[in-house]
């Protein structure tokens, strides 16, 4: 999606879970941030 976002959201997390519902809401239109306290995902 294009254009203004609609929000943001905070995903904390490397898991295939969380990163796929991060990429699912920057499909809809936020800006999703994702946290890992580990380096590498």
């Amino acid at each position: 999606m294009a254009g203004k976002p609609i929000g943001s959201v905070l995903m904390a997390g490397g898991g295939i879970s969380v990163i796929q519902a991060a990429l699912e809401m920057a499909d809809s239109g936020f800006h999703a941030y994702l946290v890992e306290k580990n380096s590498g995902i």
